[in-house]
């Protein structure tokens, strides 16, 4: 029995000398890689442990087991365990705190107050897809393209839309402070939200016999909206039509399919398709035929229910799409109530175009690629300026319309854009008298003249050639502005 104890003991000693030299060695090589970031090295971990463990055990689990301990022993860390949780699925899902709930059903009902922007996310930063007119954002010079990295000083790069969009929304008549990347440039605005009259649509007849249809974004009330502009278009016998989806960054899928209904020839408009392969929705057009003759205008800021719109019009042979591709948004996302009042947002589907073609991370390749560019006023087709010892007050005379469209380059309010002196007229030339120095009288003398030359050559103004190329694809000409 004395030598059995023995022997025992010997085995356990060598047992510990040998479990003691694998764990040193493993113990170096976990050491080694505390370089790397912490989740790599909490998955190293992981697998030498499943390997290790002396019991069958699976990592699944281990990290199951891990998740139940840390959460209990840390209640707090429950939301931000679910905020890395849904940002690891797609850039459209996303947890809501009970806070952030609340301000999204707040946001729906239209309870707070905002600045007037368009927003879409970006690969770091939620961007800027254009601006309401007359809203805070559009009045301080905030544009699309703009990237937003701080609100409040707070940095928003890798945050969620949901998340920025709940930064810039408050109170009407609140203030905050928004930090945008432009080009090479960072630039900050304080701006006061406000209530905001969100319209939609805007319309008109260009070069005589082409109607523009302009859509901002799909609400609720924009498929009336365009109702109300294509029966003003009707009236004027226009039978060309440009429609610009340029910068809308989508809104309700219902107000995209009720517009296509009004434009898409009878088939197929867009196909909605679940995990399972399922198709649960084809969504019809029952238009015997377009009666109109379209190009559509379409930019990388284009996306989600834009796309649909653009993509129906485009496979139906109903319209052209002209400019640059298409941002690749579409997919559908559900909301569902969780415990303690908090929610998640979830992609559950995915939307195909009447063909059948994926838009989602894909786009929408246009079939007349066109870029736009800014150029110098004076290397542009603006008019020519004729100079003379003053302009009448009153009159009309060439050579008004040339000063006319460099002050509303300018931002001065200029009235009817003709060669008639206007009341208009003469009070933008009395307010840009008065912040130039000048002698106010708001009549254009020579000085005023060559002053007003001076300061809107180099001024930088976009040229819009992807319209001018969708109303000569219409087979008009194009009168608007245009590189020399």
């Amino acid at each position: 029995m004395h030598k059995l104890k023995k022997v025992f003991s010997v085995l356990l000693v060598l047992t510990f000398v040998l479990t003691a030299t694998v764990s040193a060695q493993e113990d170096n090589h976990l050491k080694e890689i505390t370089a790397k970031s912490e989740a790599a090295f909490f998955t190293l971990v992981l697998d030498t442990v499943v390997d290790m463990y002396q019991f069958d055990v699976q990592s699944e689990e281990i990290f199951r087991r891990t998740v139940t301990n840390l959460l209990n022993e840390n209640p707090d860390l429950l939301d931000p365990f679910f905020k890395a949780l849904f940002a690891s699925f797609d850039d459209y899902s996303e947890f809501y705190t009970a806070d952030e709930y609340a301000e999204l059903l707040n946001s729906l009902e239209g309870i707070t107050g905002g600045i007037g922007v368009y927003v879409e996310k970006g690969p770091q930063y939620v961007h800027i897809t254009g601006t309401i007119p007359e809203s805070p954002a559009a009045k301080a010079g905030v544009q699309g393209g703009d990237l937003i990295v701080a609100v409040d000083g707070e940095n928003m790069e890798g945050r969620s839309l949901d998340y920025v969009t709940y930064k810039l929304r408050g109170k009407v008549d609140t203030n905050v402070l928004i930090t945008v990347l432009r080009g090479e440039e960072t630039l900050e605005f304080v701006l006061t939200r406000a209530e905001l009259k969100n319209t939609t649509v805007s319309y008109g007849v260009l070069a005589g016999d082409v109607g523009y249809l302009g859509i901002t974004n799909f609400a609720s009330s924009t498929a009336q909206e365009v109702r109300d502009a294509l029966a003003y278009i009707d009236t004027t016998g226009v039978k060309k039509l440009v429609i610009d989806l340029r910068n809308n960054g989508g809104g309700y899928v219902d107000t995209a399919i009720a517009i296509a209904r009004m434009l898409v020839p009878a088939g197929t408009i867009i196909q909605h398709y679940t995990r399972a392969n399922e198709l649960t929705m084809d969504y019809k057009s029952y238009l015997t035929e377009s009666k109109y003759n379209i190009a559509t205008l379409v930019n990388e800021n284009t996306a989600s229910a834009a796309e649909i719109l653009a993509s129906a019009l485009q496979e139906s042979g109903a319209s052209k799409l002209v400019g640059q591709k298409t941002f690749g948004k579409a997919v559908t996302q559900s909301v569902f109530p969780l415990y303690a009042d908090r929610a998640c947002k979830l992609t559950t589907g995915e939307y195909f175009t009447r063909s059948g073609k994926r838009i989602n991370k894909v786009g929408l390749t246009p079939d007349v690629k066109v870029e736009n560019r800014s150029y110098k006023l004076k290397d542009t087709n603006v008019d020519k300026l004729i100079y003379q010892t003053t302009y009448p007050i009153g009159v009309e005379q060439e050579g008004i319309k040339a000063y006319k469209q460099r002050l509303m380059y300018m931002d001065y309010t200029v009235g009817a854009m003709d060669n008639t002196y206007s009341d208009d007229f003469k009070n933008a030339v009395y307010a840009y008298q008065s912040a130039n120095g000048i002698t106010p009288t708001g009549e254009l003398d020579l000085i005023t003249q060559i002053h007003i030359t001076n300061a809107s050559d180099d001024i930088k103004v976009l040229v819009d050639a992807q319209l001018a190329a969708a109303v000569e694809l219409l087979g008009s000409p194009y009168n608007g502005l245009m590189a020399k």
